[in-house]
């Protein structure tokens, strides 16, 4: 005997693997799908202001991405209410984050790493309250800067927990002086009600990006607009829940 069931799936489109059981007239047989992910794109962050292209001063921030120095580590936040309301939910796993910029000049960054981080962290202290014990979630690697969308797909998709606020980390070494031939980097951002962002960026050899925990060239209350690549878990209801069959 075949059976047939219609799986009714809101939203659209999220695969469910089906049951290749098989069984038996007047017997019952549990049915358990498995599966269930729909992947949505949102952009926290929605204002047009523009981080300066070439400036020693805290302008050329917020950008993880400036090419005027040699180096960089940005540390930002994001509330847990802000996750939710662009549709994380828990168990919501994050793929992918997109920065954009409104000028670049192909220029190679070399041993970027992205990292993040569940945390009870609401807001940056200080200029030198970096966020401890991040997590790689993108191991260091070049990226070359272009116009638009610079998209970072992460070799480990992160888990938010549903709960906790989320810190994000980009740095990255060239070890030089900066460069691009003038046409350096510009960042959209926007502005927030609290410290979101720690920018540093230095030249040379001096220190280590990826592990630097001195002072901040600057704390901001403005952070980069991210449209974030996420998959949700789908929870799967059977309609009616009673009723499904006689147990004669």
């Amino acid at each position: 005997t075949t059976l047939e069931f219609e799986v009714i799936i809101n939203p659209n489109p999220a695969p469910i693997e089906d049951s290749t059981e098989t069984t038996c007239v007047d017997s019952i047989l549990a049915l358990s799908p498995n599966g269930g992910l729909v992947t949505i794109e949102e952009t926290i962050g929605t204002e047009t202001n523009l981080s300066t292209a070439n400036t020693t001063t805290a302008d050329l921030g917020p950008n993880p991405l400036q090419t005027y120095y040699g180096n960089t580590k940005q540390q930002w936040i994001y509330t847990a209410d802000e996750l939710t309301n662009i549709g994380f939910v828990s168990g919501s796993t994050i793929n992918s984050i997109t920065l954009h910029l409104s000028q670049a000049n192909n220029y190679v960054l070399n041993n970027l790493t992205v990292k993040m981080k569940n945390s009870t962290t609401a807001a940056f202290a200080s200029t030198s309250s970096w966020e401890s014990d991040m997590v790689v979630v993108k191991d260091a690697s070049s990226h070359t800067t272009v116009v638009g969308d610079n998209t970072f797909v992460l070799d480990t998709p992160f888990l938010w927990d549903g709960v906790s606020n989320l810190v994000v980390e980009i740095n990255y070494m060239n070890d030089n002086s900066g460069g691009g031939n003038g046409n350096f980097t510009r960042a959209y951002y926007s502005n927030t009600s609290f410290n979101s962002t720690l920018f540093y960026r230095y030249d040379g050899t001096a220190h280590t990006a990826d592990t630097y925990t001195g002072t901040a060239t600057a704390m901001l209350s403005k952070r980069n607009n991210v449209t974030f690549s996420i998959s949700n878990p789908v929870t799967i209801t059977w309609t009616p829940q009673q009723n499904l069959y006689i147990d004669s």
